[in-house]
């Protein structure tokens, strides 16, 4: 005998099942429950979230460590301008020319290292010539022998050294950090490597870094280079600014 199957009455019950593709599962099993007498499942809800603000800095209540030139730290990718370095008449490049409109940013500049226990710095709107940060007492500069635009100058913290946003960045933080026990002297990478001056330009270049202690110590200039290697610095600079200006 022929078994009698309903096959209109399967379509509709696959119908059924499938129209509603946003159906909530947990909510048709309390009804269902309901239905029977069963208590029912909590339904799930959003999870309810709480902002927090983060604490403000205690800037009222820091003292001053120390007091640096600071600048270059907040230069980011390939640096455009090399005012940190020129504004301190021409230390790294000393035969290219100057520009002096570096000069003006001297005054900015002039920081107060106060101590403040936060990650790398913070800095105060209301107090501009101020930087904040674990700071230990003394300066610092950084730098690349081959152009100066990669430039850092910053209050020391040698446990953790500032860390810049430029590419050269985290390499001149960690030559200073090789100097943590030396309150005043220099250190420089053993090895040249490439650094970029250009989307189309890297060359070799050694990296250097400095730790004094004194107010304002950290705009001495490196030790004069051999006139030969100070001519090709000038060479190169000018090249780069060159295809920098096109």
């Amino acid at each position: 005998e022929k078994s009698n199957v309903d096959i209109s009455a399967i379509l509709g019950i696959l119908a059924n099942l499938t129209y509603d593709y946003e159906w909530n599962l947990t909510e048709e099993f309390n009804r269902t429950l309901i239905e029977s007498g069963v208590p029912k499942c909590p339904t799930p809800t959003e999870p309810t979230t709480t902002s927090t603000t983060p604490l403000p800095y205690d800037f009222a209540n820091t003292s001053v460590i120390s007091k640096c030139f600071v600048c270059g730290l907040k230069t980011t990718d390939i640096p455009r301008t090399a005012h940190c370095a020129d504004a301190f008449s021409g230390d790294f490049l000393p035969l290219a020319p100057v520009d002096a409109r570096a000069k003006g940013h001297i005054a900015s500049f002039r920081k107060y290292c106060r101590h403040l226990d936060v990650h790398n710095f913070v800095e105060n709107p209301l107090e501009p010539h101020s930087i904040y940060g674990r700071f230990t007492g003394g300066c610092a500069v950084r730098w690349a022998d081959l152009s100066g635009v990669y430039t850092q100058r910053t209050c020391r913290a040698k446990h953790r050294p500032l860390l810049g946003k430029h590419f050269g960045s985290k390499r001149l933080a960690k030559l200073e950090l090789a100097l943590i026990n030396v309150k005043n002297g220099c250190i420089a990478s053993p090895m040249a490597t490439l650094l970029p001056l250009s989307r189309g330009i890297s060359l070799y270049a050694r990296f250097h870094a400095c730790v004094c202690t004194g107010n304002w110590c950290n705009r001495a200039p490196p030790a004069v280079a051999p006139p030969l290697h100070r001519a090709l610095q000038a060479l190169l600079s000018h090249l780069v600014i060159r295809r920098l200006g096109t």
